[in-house]
């Protein structure tokens, strides 16, 4: 269980992403693949190839993979973090997004 009383089951692979504000981070969907995404801290703001913007608060629940996005950012003057959940089953290989721990 993590501080903030997350708890995720054995096998799970769980990698952090931090986006400090006013930085545009182009979106691969590679990065996300096969991961759900939780906003653990701040705000996400995802940008839309059309150029339409969503914002989605602490909490939020996405599943990134496969979108038309042109980039996603913290939204605001502070940073944003994202816990992105995979789940590790026999013979999976895991990709790591880039910028992740």
């Amino acid at each position: 269980m993590t501080a903030d009383g997350l708890a995720f089951r054995l096998g799970a692979d769980v990698r952090c992403t931090v986006l400090e504000p006013h930085v545009e981070r182009p979106y691969d969907p590679d990065d996300w693949r096969g991961a759900l995404v939780l906003v653990q801290r701040g705000t996400l703001r995802v940008q839309c190839r059309s150029g339409h913007r969503a914002v989605f608060g602490r909490g939020s629940v996405l599943h990134l993979q496969d979108l038309t996005l042109r980039s996603i950012s913290a939204d605001g003057d502070d940073t944003t973090v994202l816990l992105a959940v995979l789940s590790a089953r026999p013979g999976d290989s895991l990709h790591h997004p880039s910028g992740t721990q």
